[in-house]
């Protein structure tokens, strides 16, 4: 009974091979053995079933992060983008802002003297434009980051649109109100020098011929040495001796307008002088044609005589 355990206990394998002059080869395992061999080569297939799971893991792992690379390269490109388009934003902002600050300037609307009241900024209605501190919409947080950067950038560019729109239009208020300021600034508005007016625009009688002429000026009677001013901007076209204006000096405002200024005692400025309102160009007198110490003061637009009461917003100046 052992012998029989002991050869049941036992396997022999045996080896044929191919050829002429076979030689066969015989191999005793015993069960042990057997059961070792089968175990490690289950061993075997399970190392080699987990390490094959594990490198198709890895393997999907590293697509995964090359897709993220790709993503996360992608994301911070348009990042970029997005900071250069705020850039240009804040210059164009800046910009806009320089212009208010002139057009305040020109308009006088920081003059606390006029106290003008300034309405907030927003559409007819009265709501105000929204700003980066305003409440953020909660289902923001339910999108995903490409739709929050598309809809950033359209915001972006939409916000560029309006910005350029505003600058354009502040340039073109810049340039009328720059026309608008050189023309009120060349309009004849003060009265040239303080006295009484003897004799206005109009017809009336020569008091040298007793005969009823045209006078074409405004006549301001005073004392000889009285300082006269430029009523307006411009620039002296006429500064020299006439016969019958006497001394005299005339000056031209542009948009076709022209003063002159007679019987002057003295001339304090030359041909090509640039003069501004309320500048001393003279004094009062008595020369050229004339009864007495007064000046004789004239507008002309567009080369026709008009009545320079017309153009004195303060006769008291």
């Amino acid at each position: 009974m052992v012998g029989n355990k002991a050869t049941h206990s036992r396997f022999t394998v045996m080896i044929v091979p191919q050829g002429s002059s076979p030689k066969v080869r015989k191999f005793t395992i015993t069960r042990g053995m057997m059961l070792t061999i089968l175990i490690l080569g289950l061993a075997v297939m399970a190392s080699t079933t987990v390490m094959g799971a594990h490198y198709f893991q890895m393997r999907d792992k590293l697509r995964e992060n090359t897709v993220l690379r790709e993503r996360n390269f992608e994301l911070t490109g348009r990042i970029h983008s997005f900071e250069n388009q705020l850039a240009d934003l804040n210059g164009t902002l800046d910009r806009i802002q320089r212009f208010d600050s002139k057009l305040r300037a020109m308009t006088s609307l920081n003059d606390p003297e006029r106290r003008i009241a300034m309405g907030p900024v927003g559409d007819a209605a009265g709501k105000q434009l929204p700003n980066n501190g305003d409440e953020i919409n909660p289902t923001i947080q339910n999108k995903r980051p490409e739709e929050l950067l598309d809809k950033q950038e359209d915001a972006i560019k939409t916000l560029g649109k309006n910005a350029l729109t505003i600058e354009n239009r502040l340039r073109m208020l810049e340039a009328y109100l720059g026309t608008q300021q050189t023309l009120l600034a060349s309009t004849p508005s003060i009265l040239p020098a303080r006295g009484w007016i003897t004799s206005g625009f109009g017809r009336r009688v020569d008091p040298y011929t007793g005969q009823v002429t045209m006078h074409s000026g405004l006549d301001v009677a005073g004392a000889i040495g009285t300082p006269v001013y430029s009523s307006a901007d411009g620039v002296v076209m006429y500064s020299d001796y006439n016969s019958g204006y006497g001394k005299m000096i005339a000056i031209d405002h542009g948009f076709g307008v022209m003063t002159r200024y007679a019987h002057l005692s003295m001339i304090r400025v030359n041909v090509g002088d640039k003069v501004k309102r309320g500048d001393h160009i003279g004094d009062l007198g008595n020369t050229g044609r004339s009864t007495g110490p007064h000046l004789h003061y004239e507008v002309e637009v567009n080369g026709v005589p008009v009545n320079p009461q017309m153009y004195i917003l303060d006769a008291d100046e």
